[in-house]
């Protein structure tokens, strides 16, 4: 587009066919005129006749909604770019293994590395410690313990 910003009357798009505009271009335009028109009707202050108010509160309507836009597709692009990255994350993490060895997709491991025994340290638990976690009640009778006897016992 010409470097020209001046609104020229009966000229839309100088030097330009339409085939030759992308969508970016002619917002940008269109942006520009909605620009001087805002500048000229508020040259002199604000207009006063309720039709140039009209005017000028949908130019600065539209340009307010443009903007928003703008602001929302510069957020999806993020977004994008940020799926994009996790795709790669994924992808990556999916060429690990559980047992940490790198394999190309559809590749399957030769074998599965095993501990040296040496590594493991011998353990002795007592009996209180073997016994952790364990119970012999019923969830009925945690929900007695917890709550009182239930109407079906009595």
């Amino acid at each position: 587009m010409s470097d020209d910003k001046e609104v020229q009357e009966g000229v839309v798009l100088r030097g330009y066919s339409e085939e030759e505009l992308s969508p970016e271009k002619l917002l940008n335009h269109s942006q520009n005129i909605r620009r001087q028109v805002t500048a000229e009707m508020t040259r002199n202050g604000i207009p006063t006749s309720e039709d140039d108010l009209k005017l000028l509160m949908g130019v600065l309507r539209d340009m307010d909604h443009t903007s928003i836009q703008s602001q929302k597709v510069d957020v999806d692009r993020d977004g994008i770019e940020n799926d994009r990255a996790a795709q790669e994350i994924v992808k990556k993490l999916s060429m690990v293994n559980p047992y940490g060895l790198r394999v190309e997709p559809g590749q399957e491991v030769d074998r599965i590395p095993e501990p040296d025994p040496s590594e493991i340290p011998s353990l002795t638990f007592s009996e209180e410690e073997k016994e952790q976690g364990l119970s012999n009640s019923r969830s009925k009778d945690f929900l007695e313990e917890m709550e009182g006897p239930s109407e079906d016992n009595e």
